[in-house]
């Protein structure tokens, strides 16, 4: 049931009405850049659930969330103004 939820909770609904919106307002270009900007921060999103999945057995679920959510400010900043 683990694997439905997060197929669920995956599926790109958010995605597919924003990046509707972006065209319809302002065309291809800025979809793109949306776009390339999703795929430079998908690895924060993964190192974040990897995160969860380590800290959460050990340290509980708040915690966890509250060290994960830090950590992926922390890189998106990282990456995206220093880099």
């Amino acid at each position: 049931k683990g694997v439905l939820a997060a197929f669920i909770a995956m599926f790109p609904s958010v995605t597919v009405l924003t990046l509707s919106t972006i065209y319809l307002e302002a065309g291809m270009r800025p979809v793109l850049s949306y776009l390339k900007g999703l795929l430079f921060l998908t690895p924060v999103w993964i190192i974040y659930l990897i995160c969860l999945v380590y800290m959460t057995p050990k340290h509980g679920f708040w915690p966890a969330l509250v060290s994960g959510v830090a950590l992926y400010f922390i890189l998106a900043w990282l990456i995206t103004f220093v880099f």
